[in-house]
Order: structure tokens, then C-alpha cells, then sequence
């Protein structure tokens, strides 16, 4: 739930960037308008009404690219059919029927009455089809030509154009608090309805493209998202978006020419990052290489990326190259284990690991607090299977830096390796009790109860054999020896599992949930070998 919140706050704040400058790239649908009649009051309004119907009205609309006036042809012929004759006197619902007849979006009737030998007064009614009201317009207008067409556009025209964008905005509203309210589907209604009014409404893609994202239906907000690029093809939020509706469908290629846009229009260092993680997914590692030393150009203490470039090499078994990004990763991330470990184990493998051990030990030397030394010396020592030495390392780090968990963490590890299982135990439990929240000592404790679980399995088979060899008291002794090897590996593998689950409450990292979900998988098939009765 909190993952939710958090992104439809982060969609609220997108907005205010993705379409802040919407309306200077707008361009509407134009909206269709049926003057149906203009009434004159008087013999003096019969000039004004003529030069209005027959040119004043085509030529302002001609001006008016989002407003698209129907023909008087049309017009006249609707009305002969449905035998209006008093326009005014009409209500609503028939008014929507001439509307739907005419396909109008706007129906625009009224009079011109005269004030003066020089000046008219003009009266008319709007009604909008989509919001199903009537508005009114009174103004004066002089009789040349200049005056009638100005006081039209400024009072019409204009009115009408005020209107849509009313409307718009109101639909927009309308919709927006639908999404707010998590209402998907009534939201996804009322965008729809948003671009009924105009088309080009980046806004209302963008939305449905998220709505389509939150319902997994990721081709669908594929759609939307290229539709509103299409509108505004430089626009960053829109690009994420789509990038990650490309990652859904596992469409890499797509996803690497959206995030190669991204860096052209803003280059960072994340993106670079994320390019390079991308090309690693579908093994072009020549191009991720390459993204990540260009994220590590612009930022040269970027850990991430010194991280993942160490770690594709490690995994392709690249230890030499693996070396220095993992150095430098290691660095900066002085708490991570799984890194430090990977380092060691790159020393080791590249023989490299001995002359590493003197220049920690150097460094100690110059530097008596130096931690990270401390720490990655006693790494170094483990990786030689010399735990006995790391654990020495450990214990004067202890001295210098007792609130240290990542301290207790490599005892209990160094102690687990010297089957020290009292003291790993020890030390793990510390470890959880500085930093409830860590998912590191209940992975130590998970592993540790899996060894000693596993050392008892062992016990039960060897026991179980020797079992069908005796005969008499020598083998009920040893079935029941059996037996109680057997249960106690079972209450270790128990006990294995439920620290594995609460490791997994306590991590986000896909590799720790990988190695969870791997030790999952040995300890159900043991849990199940070691149940009673299974024999």
C-alpha cells in the first residue's frame, strides 16, 4: 500500500513538469457551431442581421482555426425536418436532439434590435452540447462592418473559446479526482472524454497510459505514452514512463533507444547507469562497459557504477578486470559485504590476494583506525582460510569501533568457517540487537542453522545405515540415536528457515533475494527428508 502512495505522489508532482507548457503546444479539435437563427426586431436590425448571417459570421470563423461554423444549407434543412420553428422557446432535451442532427458541439441563436439609427443591441443563447447548459450574451454593436465584426469576435468567438477551455478544465477536473480516489476505471472514462474535446490533451494520454501501466495491460500504455510523445517528443516524465512500460514487456532494445533520447536531452549519470545495466540483461557487455565508464566520467566517485561494471566482470569470471571498479566499489561502500567478499575472492583468484593482505596490513600500520582496513584484511584472511586470523583482526577492530555491527557480522561469519557455532551465534545476535532492522545477521543465523542441521543430517544417515546392519539392543539403540540426529536436524532446519523469512522482510536487494529464495528451495526438499515418518 505505501508503495502506491508514494507513486501517485510522484505522478502529482510529475504533472507539474509534464504539462506545465501544454498549452502553448495544444492544438484543439475544432469545435462545430450552428448559428441556427438571428432574429431582427425591428426594420432598422434588417441590415445588421443580413451582413451577419451572410458574411460577418463565415469570415470570423474562417479566423478561427479551432472553430468550424456548419453551413446555413445544413442548418435549414434539420430544421425543416424536425418543424422548429420557435428556436428560442425550445428546451434542453430537444435542443440535444437538433444538436446530435447537426453533429454540432455548440448551437448559437438569438435577435438584433435597434437602439439607435447607429447603434444595435444583439442578444443571444449558447448551449454546449457536452455540458447540456445555456449561457447568454448581450452586447451593443455599431453598423459598419469594423464594429459588427469586432464586437462578434470579442463577445462570440471568443466567449466560445473560453468556453472549450472551460470545459476542458473541467473535464480534466473531473477526471483527475477520479484518479485521486483510485476510481481507475471511472478515471479512464472521463480522460477518454477529456480527448473527445480535444484530441491533443497530453495530459489525458499521459493518465491513461498510467491507469493502462497500473492494470498490467503494459501494450495498451505503450499506446498512450508513444501518442502523447508524439505531442511532445522532448518531454523527459513521458519518456520514463515509457521506458519502463518497455522494461514490463522485457522489450530491451526499445528500452535502450528511449534511455539513449533521455541522455541526449539530459545527461546523468543514472541514466548511463541504467543504460549500462540494460545492455548487461542482454549480454552486450562491450556497451555496457562503456555506459558505465561514461557515467564514472561524469561523476568519478559514482559507486553504483563502479559496482556494476565490477560485478559484470566478475560474473563473466573477468577477474583481472573485475579488480579495480570492485576496489574502488568497495571504497565506497565500505558496509557491503557481498562486495568485499568478491574482492577477496578476486584476489585469490587472480594471486593477487597475498600482496593485498601486506598492503592492508600496511595501511594499518599508518592508519591504527583505518576500519575499512581492519575489515577488509580480515575479508582477505577469510578468503585464505585463515579464519582464525581474521577473527584476531576482527577483535581489535572491535576495540576501535564497537558499535560497528558490520564488525559482529564478520566475527560470527569467521567463527561460522572455524564451526565456532556458540560464538557465531553470539555475535550474530549482537549484531541483531544494534540493528533490528538489518537483514545481514538473520541471513548469518539462517546460514549457521543450516550447517549445524546439516552436520545432524549427515549423523542420521550414517546411523540410519548402520542401523539395518545391527540386530537386538545394538539396533534400537541406534534408531533411536537415529531418530533424535534426525529431529534435531529438522528443529535446525526450522529454525533455518524462519530466520530466512525474516531476512526476507528486511531486504529489497534482488541478489539477497536470490540466495533466500535458493536456500529456500534446499531447506523445504531437507525439511521434508528429515520430517518423521518419512521412513
Amino acid at each position: 500500500m505505501k508503495r502506491k502512495v508514494i507513486l501517485i505522489l510522484t505522478l502529482a508532482i510529475m504533472v507539474v513538469s509534464v504539462f506545465a507548457n501544454q498549452e502553448s503546444m495544444v492544438d484543439t479539435k475544432q469545435e462545430k457551431v450552428a448559428i441556427l437563427e438571428l432574429e431582427q426586431k425591428d426594420r432598422q436590425s434588417d441590415y445588421v442581421v443580413k451582413r451577419l448571417m451572410e458574411r460577418d459570421f463565415e469570415k470570423l470563423f474562417d479566423e478561427h482555426s479551432n472553430l468550424k461554423l456548419i453551413e446555413q444549407k445544413e442548418i435549414e434543412k434539420v430544421l425543416e425536418e424536425t418543424g422548429y420553428t420557435n428556436i428560442s422557446g425550445l428546451g434542453k432535451e430537444r435542443l440535444a436532439e437538433l444538436g446530435e442532427k447537426l453533429d454540432a458541439d455548440y448551437l448559437v441563436w438569438g435577435s438584433v434590435e435597434a437602439e439607435s439609427s447607429t447603434l444595435f443591441k444583439i442578444r443571444m443563447r449558447v448551449y454546449s452540447i457536452r455540458a447540456e447548459s445555456v449561457s447568454a450574451l448581450n452586447f451593443t454593436t455599431k453598423k459598419d462592418t469594423d464594429s459588427r465584426r469586432k464586437n462578434v469576435e470579442e463577445n462570440l468567438l471568443n466567449r466560445l473559446e473560453r468556453m472549450i477551455s472551460e470545459e476542458i478544465q473541467e473535464a480534466v477536473n473531473i477526471a483527475m479526482q477520479y484518479f485521486n480516489s483510485r476510481d481507475y476505471d471511472s478515471a479512464k472514462g472521463a480522460f477518454e472524454r477529456v480527448l473527445s474535446i480535444e484530441p491533443t490533451n497530453v495530459m489525458a494520454y499521459f493518465y491513461l497510459g498510467y491507469i493502462s501501466y497500473y492494470n498490467r495491460n503494459y501494450e495498451e500504455a505503450e499506446d498512450y505514452y508513444l501518442r502523447a510523445l508524439d505531442l511532445d517528443p522532448q518531454n523527459l516524465d513521458i519518456l520514463t514512463q515509457l521506458k519502463r512500460t518497455y522494461e514490463k514487456q522485457y522489450k530491451y532494445d526499445e528500452t535502450l533507444e528511449i534511455l539513449h533520447k533521455i541522455s541526449e536531452l539530459s545527461e546523468s549519470k543514472e541514466t548511463w547507469l541504467e543504460i549500462g545495466k540494460t545492455y548487461t540483461k542482454i549480454e552486450y557487455y562491450d556497451d555496457a562497459a562503456e555506459a558505465f565508464h561514461t557515467a564514472i566520467e561524469l561523476d568519478d566517485e559514482y559507486g553504483d557504477a563502479y559496482r556494476e561494471l565490477g560485478l559484470m566482470y566478475y560474473d563473466l569470471e573477468n577477474y583481472n578486470k573485475a579488480l579495480e571498479p570492485l576496489e574502488e566499489a568497495v571504497k565506497l561502500f565500505p558496509d557491503d559485504e557481498d562486495l568485499s567478499r568478491k574482492l577477496g575472492r578476486c584476489y585469490l583468484r587472480t594471486g593477487k590476494l597475498d600482496s593485498a593482505v601486506e598492503q592492508y596490513k600496511s595501511l594499518i600500520e599508518e592508519q591504527p583506525n583505518n576500519t575499512r582496513a581492519y575489515m577488509n584484511l580480515a575479508n582477505a584472511y577469510n578468503s585464505l582460510n585463515e579464519h582464525e586470523k581474521s577473527v584476531q583482526t576482527l577483535l581489535k577492530l572491535k576495540e576501535i569501533d564497537p558499535d560497528n555491527i558490520s564488525v559482529y557480522i564478520n566475527l560470527a561469519n569467521s567463527h561460522i568457517f572455524l564451526e565456532n557455532y556458540t560464538e557465531a551465534e553470539k555475535n550474530a545476535n549482537i549484531a541483531k540487537e544494534k540493528d533490528p532492522e538489518n537483514h545481514r545477521p538473520y541471513m548469518l543465523l539462517a546460514r549457521l542453522y543450516q550447517k549445524t542441521g546439516y552436520q545432524k543430517y549427515e549423523n542420521y544417515l550414517t546411523l540410519e545405515e548402520q542401523a539395518k546392519e545391527a540386530y537386538g539392543e545394538e539396533a534400537d539403540r541406534l534408531v533411536e540415536e537415529r531418530d533424535t540426529q534426525r529431529d534435531a536436524a529438522h528443529s535446525d532446519f526450522q529454525k533455518s528457515m524462519q530466520y530466512l523469512q525474516e531476512a526476507k522482510k528486511r531486504t529489497d536487494s534482488s541478489s539477497v533475494m536470490r540466495d533466500i529464495n535458493s536456500r529456500e528451495e534446499l531447506l523445504n526438499q531437507l525439511l521434508e527428508a528429515t520430517k518423521r515418518g518419512f521412513f
